[in-house]
């Protein structure tokens, strides 16, 4: 994908974040599987702003796969949005981390 498409991607997807639809989910769940780190960041981004009007499990799920992204900003807009969350993510994440220590053990 070249920087112009990802640019009107990008903005795309943001007005997707402002416009407190819950039926654009799905849209989103795949922009954050997309190839560019541009359109993932801005995925994660938009689905911190749909924070209580989107599915939270769903939401946090797709959040906590992004924390592990190759790019730190990437990581970044995911741990951001995830606090949009609240206790939905604390739960996700603290279970995420038990079952990372086990599985170690």
């Amino acid at each position: 994908m070249n920087i112009t498409n990802e640019r009107k991607l990008a903005s795309h997807i943001k007005q997707l974040g402002e416009s407190a639809r819950a039926d654009i989910f799905p849209e989103l769940a795949e922009y954050t599987k997309s190839a560019s780190p541009l359109v993932r960041r801005i995925a994660a981004s938009a689905l911190g702003k749909l924070a209580g009007v989107v599915d939270a499990t769903a939401s946090v799920d797709l959040l906590r796969l992004l924390l592990v992204d190759k790019h730190p900003q990437v990581r970044q807009y995911s741990a951001k949005a995830l606090g949009a969350f609240g206790d939905k993510a604390s739960c996700a994440l603290k279970l995420n981390r038990f079952v990372e220590v086990n599985q170690r053990a």
